[in-house]
């Protein structure tokens, strides 16, 4: 319900079984940018300021193409789409972390993207998909530059996990620790290097087990 031509729409359906749809826009004149919104058993609403308007979640200069959204066992959504901004056509993803679109990791919506191909080569219309351990596959179409054409995947591996424990040393009794705000880490489990904050004592003898 907008001003601009609205195709190429893809919807993944998380475990509350409300969808979550995504679609290439014209709405921003210059450029095709990529729309996203979530039903929330009530209405339409987006994710972050302007997922469904200006720039939305590409918000870039260049023509942002075949989005394929998927969604992680932990809710999370995540969008991957082709994206001619580097000059050629790369492959783009982002992911909800709950408060804002971010890269999976640096470069994977900017730059070569995720596919990253040789100047020439165009990587074009991505189908995502997350397992249920909380990695992600995208496969695309991939012209070279000699005019081959073949398909690629990437996957992206969920990062290790680390259980915070106390050791016994004569502390007293163990409190149990509070998990830290963390989308690719179950309850009680930690990123490795990800800073946590003990609030009650003891403040010593803590150890980190894999």
């Amino acid at each position: 319900n907008n001003n601009g031509g609205s195709f190429r729409p893809s919807m993944a359906v998380g475990a509350n079984a409300n969808p979550i749809i995504a679609w290439e826009d014209a709405s921003c004149g210059s450029d095709f940018e990529i729309y996203v919104r979530r039903w929330n058993g009530t209405s339409w609403e987006t994710l972050g300021s302007g997922s469904a308007s200006g720039g939305g979640i590409s918000n870039n200069g260049g023509d942002s193409k075949w989005p394929s959204v998927a969604i992680r066992a932990d809710g999370s959504p995540l969008v991957a789409w082709e994206d001619s901004t580097p000059d050629d056509q790369e492959i783009y993803l982002l992911r909800w972390n709950g408060t804002s679109w971010v890269e999976m990791e640096a470069n994977s919506a900017s730059g070569g993207g995720i596919s990253d191909d040789d100047a020439g080569s165009y990587s074009l219309t991505p189908s995502l998909a997350a397992s249920t351990d909380g990695a992600s596959v995208v496969a695309w179409h991939d012209v070279s530059e000699g005019g081959g054409s073949e398909i690629f995947a990437r996957r992206h591996i969920k990062p290790p996990c680390y259980l915070l424990e106390t050791s016994h040393t004569g502390q007293g009794t163990n409190p149990v620790p509070a998990p830290a705000n963390s989308t690719d880490c179950p309850a009680n489990r930690y990123n490795a290097g990800q800073a946590i904050t003990l609030s009650a004592a003891p403040t010593s003898g803590w150890r980190v087990t894999g």
